[in-house]
């Protein structure tokens, strides 16, 4: 709750310097257009739109008006999930939207989303995302809540384990992952503490 409490209040502060509103702060709450008040993620795309990742949805906000995107049964060009759990656009406008069961991209020209295959030593499969990152060197990584540390390939629109690491690690529980100024990656874990990762993904220390 405290983290959902922080992301209020992170969200109404970029809210307010979108709209250029002087000394005058704004809550946004459902009645507002927002699909829910428990936020997991608030993020802004390379077109200065604003979404916020829900546990009742996804929104894009235009510093006026919130645009919902819900689960629609039997549309695959929905969103696979209300549960949104994290978003991320590379250098390729390729936006990803990672939720409790599986990723998808987010097509802005078509204003649809597409599956995106996520594959754990050949068998496809619909993992919990927690935190998709871009590191220094422009690879993505994803980390997930059972399944360890996943890569995206943009060019076959997939994301595959990452298995060399994931067997020395042993870890799969990842709450979140991010890599420092000496291209180190930490990762949060349920159970393992915390994880540090050197800068040639070989080896790795756990404090």
């Amino acid at each position: 709750m405290k983290t959902r409490s922080f992301l209020s209040i992170v969200f109404c502060s970029i809210l307010t310097s979108y709209t250029a509103v002087a000394q005058n702060g704004k809550l946004y709450v459902p009645e507002d257009g927002l699909s829910s008040s428990f936020i997991n993620q608030i993020y802004q795309d390379n077109d200065g739109f604003i979404w916020v990742a829900t546990e009742s949805g996804l929104n894009k906000f235009d510093g006026i008006t919130f645009t919902q995107y819900l689960n629609t049964p039997n549309d695959s060009t929905s969103i696979k999930s209300n549960y949104t759990r994290c978003l991320l656009e590379d250098d390729d406008n390729n936006f990803l939207i990672g939720f409790y069961n599986g990723l998808m991209r987010y097509d802005k020209a078509s204003d649809l989303f597409h599956h995106i295959s996520v594959y754990s030593d050949g068998t496809e499969m619909s993992p919990h995302i927690t935190q998709i990152c871009k590191l220094r060197n422009g690879e993505i990584w994803l980390s997930t809540s059972g399944r360890g540390l996943f890569k995206y390939d943009s060019e076959r629109d997939v994301a595959v384990n990452i298995g060399e690491l994931m067997e020395k690690l042993q870890i799969y529980v990842v709450n979140n992952l991010f890599e420092d100024s000496k291209g180190r990656i930490w990762l949060s874990t349920e159970y393992n503490g915390v994880v540090r990762i050197d800068s040639c993904h070989q080896t790795f220390e756990i404090y």
